[in-house]
């Protein structure tokens, strides 16, 4: 081979690698405005920037080549000045490449996302004064030292999650910034944490935190001495192997605890809003009066002491076996909007056990063991809207048992032994609202079926049935169904 073809070979070379950069490195997304927020509210907010995608990095002196391609003028972006955001894409990094915040002063946001990254620094971040937004989801990160955030007064938000931390530190946090508002660190492997190693991030007069810790390996939420007044916009704990749970002088605006091992909880001394325990093995709650919504499916909940007048509007009860003893604590409830009992067994409905509950909208007793509805009882609900009271042991309805419900626009009847309906002739009177019913699945006459069907086509009634077809009267006197509602 001669030399001519040698430097021709090598200058092709150049052109080769050159162009592989090229094509690794796009900053031509232009954005003007980007705003991220937060549930309470919150919001920090990135002017005009070009982002720049980097891809199919494998090595560390790649990194220093395509700093130096984004460094120059006529890449889409005039100068480094403009570069506010930094994209890894099919890359590997077996560290974070630290004069990425050295090159480019205003970049507020960088992500390195599956890179297969094993381990970050306190150093790693010496000059990213200026980031807002660091996420490194779906690595191998086993560990985080302690105040490794420390020199980043603005971050907002850190995304960690799919990594295999296994712990987090009282230190971890610490010096983060009071801007710090969300934070996730779902899918790893933490085993323990305790509120002196959230106190950093939810210190009170810090921004609400939302912070993330579902799917970990949490069996114990310890309290801490000398920890109080945190304050969290959101705390997520769900699909864990949490026992037992309290918050002594917290506030959480929402709170997740859904999938864990729960047996006890005591809530009396935590001020949360809005909670959701679904699926554990409860069996008792203790709750603070300042509750306004508690979702609940899918334990063994008997009772339950409400701390306090209660301000609770949103209560799913449901698919939680025998619930009889809830109804001294329920009655008290007055601010009840939306209230769901399916699937749990209530016992026996008394005049009473609704009667405080003047503001109910929404009421759900599916499949709760229900064989007599008490006239009167809903005398009081003036603003219910919907009452399902399918699936259950209801022989006979007389209308005069719904007198009250001036407002009700969907009733279920779906799944009882029902053959007729009494006083039917007052619908219109007792349910002047009423704009769709269910009533497949009981044990109609034909005959009273045929006049159920007439006056709620007359007053153009929906019936709702589980598998709607088009409304028809039955065929014959002996056998017919209507929209899925079969008549004998």
């Amino acid at each position: 081979m001669t030399i001519k073809a040698i430097v021709l070979l090598y200058l092709v070379g150049l052109f080769e690698l050159s162009w592989q950069h090229n094509q690794s490195l796009k900053c031509n997304r232009y954005v003007t405005q980007s705003t991220s927020y937060s549930r309470s509210g919150a919001s920090f907010s990135l002017g005009p920037h070009f982002i720049c995608d980097v891809e199919n990095v494998k090595e560390a002196s790649e990194v220093r080549v395509l700093i130096e391609e984004i460094s120059k003028p006529g890449l889409a972006a005039k100068n480094p000045s403009e570069i506010g955001a930094i994209v890894f894409k099919a890359s590997t990094l077996l560290k974070i490449p630290t004069e990425i915040f050295k090159e480019f002063t205003n970049l507020t946001s960088f992500a390195a996302n599956d890179v297969q990254l094993r381990l970050i620094t306190r150093d790693d971040f010496m000059d990213a004064h200026n980031l807002a937004s660091l996420s490194l989801r779906n690595n191998l990160i086993t560990s985080l030292e302690d105040g490794i955030f420390l020199n980043m007064k603005n971050l907002r938000s850190l995304d960690l999650a799919r990594n295999l931390i296994t712990e987090i530190s009282e230190m971890t946090f610490i010096g983060c910034g009071d801007n710090l508002y969300k934070v996730d660190l779902s899918f790893n492997k933490i085993k323990e944490i305790d509120y002196a190693t959230l106190a950093p991030l939810a210190h009170p007069k810090k921004l609400p935190v939302e912070l993330n810790l579902n799917s970990n390996e949490i069996r114990f939420v310890k309290e801490s001495h000398g920890v109080s007044h945190l304050v969290f916009e959101d705390l997520s704990l769900e699909d864990n192997f949490i026992r037992s749970f309290s918050c002594p002088d917290v506030k959480i605006t929402e709170l997740y605890l859904n999938n864990n091992l729960l047996e006890t909880a005591s809530f009396d001394n935590c001020s949360v809003e809005y909670m959701a325990v679904t699926n554990n093995k409860l069996k008792w709650l203790h709750i603070h009066k300042d509750l306004k919504g508690l979702i609940a499916p899918r334990n063994n909940i008997e009772s339950f002491f409400v701390n306090g007048d209660s301000k609770m509007y949103h209560f799913d009860l449901s698919d939680n076996g025998q619930i009889e003893h809830v109804f001294p604590s329920l009655k008290s409830m007055t601010t009840m909007q939306y209230l769901n009992l399916s699937h749990s067994i209530v016992g026996i409905l008394h005049e009473d056990s609704f009667e405080k509950m003047t503001q109910l909208k929404y009421l759900y007793l599916k499949n709760s063991g229900i064989q007599i509805i008490p006239f009167g009882i809903f005398g009081n609900n003036k603003h219910l809207m919907t009452l399902d009271l399918s699936d259950n042991e209801l022989e006979t309805v007389d209308l005069h048992m719904f007198t009250g419900l001036e407002k009700l626009k969907t009733l279920d009847l779906s799944g009882n032994k029902l053959s007729a309906i009494e006083g039917l002739e007052r619908i219109k009177t007792v349910l002047p609202e009423l704009r769709e019913i269910g009533i497949s699945r009981n044990n109609w006459k034909c005959l009273n079926l045929s006049v159920l069907i007439r006056t709620l086509n007359q007053l153009q009634i929906k019936v709702a049935a589980d598998e709607p077809t088009e409304l028809r009267e039955p065929r014959g006197e002996d056998q017919g169904s209507i929209s899925g509602v079969e008549c004998y």
